[in-house]
């Protein structure tokens, strides 16, 4: 059976239109909702939560429970289990900054903004690695 998500990810499908929205009026940017977004090697992709054009910019949202978005805001840093996607999205749109927005009614908005570093480049390098392991090890499983 199909994965139907968890009380997180039902929070996160209520809330992020209300965070996106929140997002263009703070940031006095307009927001374009896009699907999947492929790498110009159509290798591999990313599903961003919305591109800012003008500035070559990227939208990551998350609308973690209190305890999660508390931890965000104390440290200003970009939690550990959304780093590969952060900086995935860089890889893949090969734009200039990602921000990360974490959201939850009720307290402070945190808005990080992440641009291309060495975590960048080195995921780069391992999803081309990986992509080349697939396209060598497909026709062998196949056989």
């Amino acid at each position: 059976p199909a994965w139907a998500g968890n009380a997180d990810t039902q929070r996160g499908i209520r809330m992020e239109p209300r965070a996106r929205t929140w997002y263009e009026f703070d940031r006095e940017v307009r927001v374009r909702q896009v699907g999947l977004l492929l790498h110009d090697c159509r290798r591999f992709g990313a599903s961003t939560d919305g591109l800012i054009d003008a500035d070559q910019g990227v939208l990551e949202i998350k609308c973690p429970n209190p305890k999660e978005h508390g931890q965000t805001l104390l440290t200003g840093k970009v939690p550990a289990g959304h780093l590969a996607q952060v900086h995935g999205a860089l890889v893949v749109t090969g734009w200039k900054w990602v921000d990360f927005v974490s959201y939850c009614p009720g307290l402070k908005e945190v808005v990080i903004r992440v641009t291309p570093n060495d975590l960048t480049e080195r995921l780069r390098l391992l999803l081309e690695l990986f992509c080349d392991d697939v396209d060598r090890l497909v026709p062998i499983l196949a056989a």
